[in-house]
């Protein structure tokens, strides 16, 4: 049987797998090393990435407060160069020196602490307050909360929208999410 190529078979407008059905043995088994030889090499090169792009420890940072109690969210501030971590069991933001990988301060007053939105130019982090249902504004600068904002509920996740210069805070509200209920603070 004469080989048969796929190229005549698209311009006949047939399928490929009746261009496959088509082939005798000898060609459908060299085709199908060659898909598996490049299906190999891929899963191979994809390997290799995930081997090049493992997490490695860079640094154990002590901090204060209680063991065990819950950490919610980390957010960084790239002018100073510090990462900001809400410790909401205890009510404490952390702020940490990346450079030198050591705790500058630890920031009481943010009860059930569970959500951080840092505003770059202000060098200020409004802090979700579960725990009072407020928003903490904590000036890092003073590294001190400077201001306690009240909300309609439970305050949680935020984000900061810079062309507009405001911050968004998700709150919740008896007992379910509403996504679409937010609190716009201007700057």
């Amino acid at each position: 049987m004469q080989e048969l190529n796929i190229a005549p078979c698209r311009a006949n407008r047939l399928h490929p797998l009746t261009a496959l059905a088509l082939m005798d043995d000898d060609c459908v088994e060299r085709l199908m090393k060659r898909v598996f030889c490049r299906s190999l090499i891929t899963v191979l090169a994809f390997v290799c990435c995930l081997q090049a792009q493992t997490l490695k420890r860079i640094a154990a940072i002590d901090l204060p407060g209680p063991k065990g109690e819950r950490f919610d969210y980390l957010t960084m501030d790239d002018e100073d160069h510090y990462l900001l971590s809400a410790h909401l069991g205890p009510g404490i933001l952390y702020v940490i020196d990346v450079k030198t990988n050591r705790l500058v301060k630890a920031i009481p007053g943010v009860p059930g602490v569970t959500g951080l939105e840092y505003v770059p130019g202000l060098h200020k982090v409004y802090t979700s307050d579960w725990g009072e249902e407020k928003i903490g504004v904590v000036d890092l600068q003073s590294m001190g909360v400077i201001k306690r904002l009240a909300t309609a509920a439970k305050p949680n996740g935020s984000a900061y929208a810079a062309p507009f210069h405001k911050v968004y805070v998700q709150i919740r509200w008896a007992r379910r999410w509403r996504l679409s209920m937010w609190t716009r603070m201007k700057l």
